[in-house]
């Protein structure tokens, strides 16, 4: 192989594979004392009007934090659950999805695809407003 060839190849290689990483080894967002950790959001089709928030929330603080509700940031969906949603103590974490807190946004709008990107506000009592992007998977109901 020719010898000047191979530094562009490597260079190359980390453009087109560096930003994939982060998918790749998952994704998380912090905030202060708070971690919000694989977002995603669950549909059942690609014109599904309501979807499941899937995530993990951890608080590294001292105190209590309360997740007050999630909602889409483009205001193109509605929280579908009653507020406060979820207490999450000092030093613990809180699961969203299954088995833990369901978490449906509803008045959704399609078409969705498969591994893109939708930007959340989730919003608590003391942190205020943490904006994450959850990405979306495409599940048939049952799965």
């Amino acid at each position: 192989m020719n010898r000047g060839l191979v530094p562009v190849i490597a260079i190359a290689a980390g453009l087109v594979l560096g930003p994939l990483s982060d998918l790749v080894q998952g994704h998380e967002v912090t905030s202060g004392n708070l971690v919000i950790e694989h977002p995603r959001l669950i549909v059942h089709s690609d014109d599904a009007a309501s979807g499941l928030v899937i995530a993990t929330i951890a608080n590294r603080g001292e105190n209590a934090e309360i997740l007050e509700s999630v909602r889409c940031a483009a205001n193109d969906c509605s929280p579908g659950e009653d507020e406060p949603i979820a207490t999450i103590p000092a030093e613990r974490e809180a699961r969203l999805g299954p088995d833990g807190v369901t978490v449906r946004l509803t008045d959704l709008v399609g078409p969705h695809f498969e591994e893109t990107m939708v930007r959340l506000l989730f919003s608590f009592a003391d942190a205020g407003e943490v904006t994450a992007d959850a990405i979306v998977q495409i599940r048939p109901p049952g799965d």
